[in-house]
């Protein structure tokens, strides 16, 4: 009878070892997209794409037209990714910057795989965040180009100069634009809370 137990018993946790394995595996696959051909179509997307860099003096202008409302450091990923991939997957607001910052003051902020933005006002009062390409990309299919939001992306208010009471970036899919700048980019709507 003992022997009979004892070989159920290493039948079941052999089975439960198994079960173990196969679950790990499977969880690994899930956990790496580097199979997955659209994340390997971002990671190369991410790879040429580069966006026009915001200087001091850019900023100094637009915000003497009146269009600049707020600088934005905008994390490049996508949240179901844990911010790999491309899209927007954190955005952190500037509400102390100013015009005595130099270049180097201003990237020295930006997040890691991070742009700088602005967020602006259009003639109707509705805001928005610009990105311009530095340089053409070509090779890419227009979906392959959508700049992905995965979740909405709330910035609150976080200080007496910022705005009241916040800003939200909403889910969804942004079109690339080729009549943005010189090489195209993207504008995302931006929303009031």
């Amino acid at each position: 009878m003992k022997k009979k137990l004892s070989s159920i018993a290493l039948f079941l946790l052999g089975g439960m070892v198994s079960l173990t394995t196969s679950c790990k595996e499977n969880s690994l696959q899930q956990e790496a997209p580097a199979h997955d051909v659209s994340y390997q179509r971002e990671q190369n997307l991410l790879e040429v794409l580069q966006f026009k860099d915001l200087t001091p003096n850019d900023l100094l202008l637009r915000s003497n037209n009146g269009a600049t409302l707020d600088i934005v450091n905008i994390r490049l990923g996508r949240k179901s990714r844990q911010c790999d991939g491309f899209g927007i997957c954190e955005v952190d607001w500037f509400p102390g910057w100013n015009s005595t910052n130099n270049d180097s003051q201003l990237r020295s902020i930006v997040l890691p795989q991070g742009v700088l933005g602005l967020i602006q006002e259009d003639k109707n009062g509705d805001l928005f965040i610009e990105l311009e390409l530095e340089r053409e990309v070509s090779g890419f299919t227009q979906d392959e180009m959508l700049l992905r939001v995965d979740e909405n992306i709330e910035m609150p208010n976080s200080g007496e100069d910022a705005f009241d009471p916040g800003l939200m970036i909403k889910l969804g899919n942004y079109a690339f634009d080729n009549r943005i700048g010189d090489y195209g980019g993207y504008r995302i709507p931006v929303t009031r809370l």
